[in-house]
């Protein structure tokens, strides 16, 4: 079958917020879509913090914020049962934040939903969660004071998409789910990291068609939310309406990465000015690399964008940024060479017995030292440890921390 070869270049990731006011007695509740002004001043504020990436977008999030991402995590099993109830954010410890000041609300609002997006981006297990939010706040008429904080879904079916409407098809939909990402994960637990991730994309090309709707301008207010979510690229899809798009090929890797034990990321930006949204994901030298497996599904092209280094910004440009609502978040420092595809899961194995150990790291100090050469061309590839085209001490020190679970 010839694959898509250009159907890949539009894939619009948007965000809806609803509007409404009540006021009520001394207080006023408050529900408001998000000023992208606004937000623009609070992510300057808020660059540069010095956060990590380390296993998940959670471990950037601030004291504030980090109220807000417990509270979803806690909120789980109620959002899949409960459709427009309202979720109460503890603001208390914060500045005083006054109805009508958009800068101070800005403090509550950026952080609101940075954690959204950072719990989404580290749980797209959870497809059916509905992509509309908006917050509701109460605030003091005597003052103006903000006392009260909400996180609102402002979606028709509240917390869960248009595509799983009742708990029932929640819970429907998760069972058949997961009954096939463990036959996937099943039929690779006898391959290395290399041998899944393969595997992995292959499963993605193999199992989805790129939704030709949205590359003609359609998007999730007129498809409805399928395309955007994991289910719509774990389970083939027979409705083009509901094929998937790359956030709903990037969330079900991750998701095969997640259930496998791989460290896994998802990267949101733009590939030739189009919103885009791949991967990233930690190899066993302690390197990260880039996976697209939405640009992958094409015919002989299937490894372009597999385990890239920095070389793919040049095509992908990197904005981890998944809502004008929210700050921007840290992403893993990627590889800056690509990874050797051709050793697969032998490498850092310098001495070909099968496995990696001190014994290689000897193997490439003795080469580095001149005392006994590494002549073997495909044993040179496996002792290129950090993957940049060099056999030296660096491959060695490299092995050696892998050893030491470093």
């Amino acid at each position: 079958m010839i694959k898509r070869a250009l159907a890949f270049l539009l894939c619009i990731c948007s965000v809806f917020c609803m509007t409404a006011v009540l006021a009520k007695g001394e207080t006023c509740y408050v529900t408001e879509s998000f000023s992208d002004e606004i937000a623009e001043c609070a992510f300057n504020a808020m660059k540069g913090d010095g956060a990590a990436y380390t296993d998940s977008f959670r471990s950037q999030m601030n004291a504030f914020e980090l109220k807000a991402y417990n509270k979803l995590e806690q909120k789980i099993d109620f959002m899949k049962k409960n459709s427009g109830d309202t979720i109460k954010i503890d603001i208390s410890g914060m500045p005083k934040i006054h109805h009508g000041n958009d800068d101070e609300l800005a403090t509550l609002t950026v952080p609101l939903f940075t954690a959204v997006y950072a719990f989404e981006a580290d749980h797209p297990e959870l497809f059916w969660l509905s992509k509309l939010h908006a917050y509701t706040y109460k605030y003091n008429q005597n003052n103006n004071e903000i006392i009260e904080l909400y996180l609102k879904a402002s979606g028709a079916n509240g917390w869960r998409s248009d595509a799983f409407p009742t708990e029932k098809s929640v819970t429907d939909a998760e069972k058949k789910f997961d009954d096939e990402v463990n036959k996937i994960i099943n039929s690779v637990k006898d391959k290395g990291t290399y041998g899944k991730l393969e595997y992995f994309n292959s499963f993605i090309i193999s199992n989805c068609t790129y939704n030709p709707k949205v590359t003609s301008g359609a998007d999730y207010t007129t498809l409805g939310e399928m395309p955007w979510c994991a289910y719509s690229a774990i389970i083939k899809q027979t409705d083009e309406n509901k094929y998937p798009v790359c956030e709903g090929y990037a969330k079900a890797f991750k998701v095969l990465c997640d259930k496998a034990g791989i460290r896994c990321a998802l990267v949101a930006g733009s590939y030739k000015e189009n919103k885009h949204m791949w991967n990233m994901v930690r190899m066993i030298n302690g390197l990260w690399f880039y996976e697209d497996a939405t640009f992958n599904d094409r015919e002989g092209k299937e490894k372009q964008y597999f385990l890239r280094g920095s070389s793919m910004e040049k095509t992908h440009i990197v904005n981890p940024q998944f809502s004008s609502s929210a700050r921007p978040l840290v992403l893993p420092e990627p590889s800056k060479y690509d990874y050797t595809n051709a050793v697969g899961d032998l490498l850092g194995d310098a001495n070909k017995d099968g496995k990696v150990n001190t014994s290689d790291a000897t193997t490439i100090l003795k080469h580095s030292a001149g005392i006994s050469k590494i002549t073997d061309a495909f044993a040179k590839y496996c002792a290129d440890f950090n993957c940049d085209s060099k056999v030296n001490t660096a491959d060695a020190a490299a092995i050696l921390k892998y050893c030491a679970g470093m």
